[in-house]
């Protein structure tokens, strides 16, 4: 199957793009902006075919330059708040071992908990 490419150079339309895709699969992102740029984010997502009330985080970015100043925390946060006003009882996140020290810490932190290889929120 050939595999089609789109280069666009307008990150406005990026974003709206990225956006869409992710809304279609069911995703959901939590993002903090700086100056027109997107410089963190949490995205997640409602896994109801594995149980009811169970969400998924896929995935939280900070850019190096502003990691350590709580803004990983604040949105994990916002992003966990989003998903309980979503009808949320439960969030998974499978991590892997050979990230960073610092992305474990913040979901033991915020008060996820390792079980089985993964890290759960009660």
């Amino acid at each position: 199957m050939p595999e089609t490419i789109l280069v666009v150079e307008d990150e406005k339309l990026v974003r709206e793009l990225v956006s869409l895709n992710l809304k279609h699969a069911g995703f959901e992102v939590v993002a903090a902006v700086q100056r027109g740029k997107i410089v963190g984010l949490v995205s997640y997502y409602p896994m109801a075919e594995v149980r009811p009330g169970l969400f998924g985080i896929y995935e939280a970015v900070v850019v190096e330059s502003l990691r350590g100043r709580a803004l990983g925390r604040r949105l994990l946060q916002a992003a966990v708040a989003r998903m309980k006003e979503q009808g949320a009882a439960q969030c998974e996140v499978l991590t892997l071992p050979e990230l960073p020290v610092a992305a474990h810490k913040l979901y033991l932190a915020a008060g996820f908990q390792h079980r089985l290889g993964q890290l759960l929120d009660e």
